[in-house]
């Protein structure tokens, strides 16, 4: 499998992260993925955790450390995870991984089986934290929430201790705002500290704990002149809205798309002049939407 560096400097874990390219073909030959089951779509779950994400008064966000890591790939299976090496000498070395890769179509599958599996098999004693914990993995991303500080502290123990025992590391904790109050009553100080923004992202949306809301975000700095059918298309499909936040405001625009194709202009070719303005100033205004939050 051929593989590269995927550097991200901002990242608060892993600032270079080797990806595997398992999609990689030779000839006609099909790839590594060609030949994987990749399992359920798991998108489809998005809405539903986003949503769970909002309901109570507490937010929680935590991910697994390294979870495909975790996971051993069966023997007989290992030599299709074969890679090259250059060594200093430029003598090339191969190696085989015999541990679930990010790259693989069917890893996501693959990690949510074996939490799933975990989760049905634990004691009675913490079932009900289990039966939390399995409502809200979206792959290694643990997203939801609880009603008071009370309800906080025992999630973050029990999610932790039910994890551990597949060696799974659950970290990077994230929840919504503390009164004054509940930030002397809650016992594990550490979890308050070394806050580095109080924006992440959960989900593809950004995430603001200090006043507990949500923004999209897209970049909408794409500098059009005349645009095409295919901008157009490209552009409001490439608008990330899992819980149809922006309904309305997209609505324009699918209008004016349907427009389009009622032309027959060839995808292109600039398109009449009315949907070009209309579709300018539906992009100009469609900025404001990043600063936009739901609380």
């Amino acid at each position: 499998m051929p593989h590269h560096p995927v550097i991200k400097p901002n990242s608060s874990t892993t600032s270079i992260r080797p990806v595997f390219d398992a999609s990689c073909k030779i000839g006609r030959a099909p790839s590594l993925n060609d030949c994987l089951f990749k399992g359920p779509n798991l998108i489809e779950q998005i809405p539903a955790i986003l949503l769970r994400f909002r309901k109570k008064a507490i937010a929680v966000v935590a991910d697994i450390r390294r979870a495909f890591l975790q996971i051993e790939v069966k023997e007989n299976d290992r030599h299709f995870l074969r890679f090259l090496w250059w060594r200093k000498n430029d003598e090339i070395q191969v190696y085989q991984l015999n541990r679930v890769i990010f790259g693989d179509t069917c890893s996501p599958f693959l990690l949510g089986a074996v939490i799933k599996y975990h989760l049905n098999n634990t004691s009675d004693e913490v079932k009900p934290v289990a039966n939390k914990l399995s409502k809200s993995y979206y792959i290694d991303i643990c997203v939801t929430s609880v009603y008071n500080i009370l309800s906080l502290e025992e999630f973050i123990l029990g999610a932790t201790q039910i994890m551990a025992e597949a060696k799974m590391n659950l970290r990077m904790w994230e929840f919504g705002p503390l009164s004054e109050i509940e930030q002397k009553l809650f016992k594990n100080k550490s979890l308050l500290e070394d806050k580095q923004s109080h924006i992440i992202t959960v989900l593809g949306l950004k995430w603001d704990r200090e006043d507990d809301s949500l923004m999209i975000s897209n970049q909408f700095d794409l500098k059009l002149k005349t645009p095409s059918k295919r901008e157009i298309l490209s552009i409001t499909q490439s608008i990330y809205d899992p819980i149809g936040f922006l309904a309305p405001a997209m609505l324009p625009a699918k209008l004016m798309i349907q427009e389009a194709w009622s032309t027959k202009t060839k995808w292109d070719a600039p398109l009449p002049k009315t949907i070009q303005r209309n579709f300018l100033r539906w992009y100009e205004e469609l900025k404001h939407l990043s600063r936009s939050k739901d609380v």
